[in-house]
């Protein structure tokens, strides 16, 4: 019977989800675990891809699971003998032909962005020391990246991507406490690289660095900016997956 394993992982340590041959992954601890638990050789495969040092709350992978086990005991001691920056929250029986990456209709990422040093965050939120002094003008471009566009210009590889297409519904700005934001993204998929470009444009904005006309015409036009890098990847946080109603078998 085909499952759906809800997983939480802190990507600190890890080469990214993907297995990786010589490299610590996330999915090479996963199916080790299971390997190790089930006797028996475990593939797992996951909803996306998340790379070196990008944590998630919520990531899904389907595996095909031997009837007559308990689940429940199944699911508490693969927790248990996992490493502990990776925690396996649930099991969730699904359809045979239930696929965790392709059936999945919407996904959520969160990036955090801190102000002040601090111990406790400059590991899983990314410092900007800088003034945002252009913050309402970013703010003005979050509509902008709502809504189904091509993102060509913040991609890595594009030309690797069917299409560059995406259906954002929406990009929010939370302020957390007196120096904490959150980044809120929420689309149908991501490019490769695609949050952390967008992010570092929206800070280069709101810090004054990067005009918002510069940035309107790199996200119309398709043209990469030229100086644009990638946010660093402990802020960003795989937050939630969305699934078709009718992947989840009756049980």
């Amino acid at each position: 019977m085909r499952y759906f394993l809800q997983i939480s992982y802190d990507g600190s340590r890890y080469h990214g989800w993907q297995y990786q041959p010589g490299s610590i992954t996330v999915q090479g601890e996963l199916e080790k675990t299971l390997s190790k638990r089930l006797q028996r050789d475990v593939k797992v495969h996951g909803c996306g891809r998340t790379d070196a040092g990008v944590h998630a709350r919520i990531f899904y992978a389907h595996m095909d699971f031997l009837e007559g086990e308990d689940v429940k005991a199944f699911r508490h001691s693969v927790d248990r003998m996992l490493p502990t920056d990776i925690a396996l929250r649930d099991m969730c029986p699904v359809e045979p032909w239930a696929n965790a990456q392709r059936h999945a209709v919407r996904r959520q990422y969160i990036y955090r962005i801190h102000s002040k040093p601090s111990p406790f965050l400059d590991d899983y939120s990314w410092l900007v020391e800088q003034a945002l002094v252009e913050r309402e003008t970013m703010c003005e471009l979050l509509p902008e990246l709502g809504k189904t566009q091509d993102f060509r210009a913040f991609c890595r590889k594009a030309d690797q991507h069917a299409s560059t297409i995406v259906r954002m519904q929406s990009v929010e700005l939370y302020q957390t406490s007196e120096r904490e934001y959150q980044l809120v993204f929420t689309a149908d998929r991501y490019l490769r690289s695609m949050i952390r470009l967008l992010v570092h444009g929206l800070i280069s904005v709101a810090i004054g660095e990067l005009s918002r006309n510069d940035f309107m015409k790199a996200l119309y036009e398709q043209t990469p900016l030229p100086h644009l890098k990638q946010a660093p990847p402990q802020g960003l946080y795989l937050e939630q997956v969305w699934y078709r109603d009718d992947v989840y078998a009756s049980v």
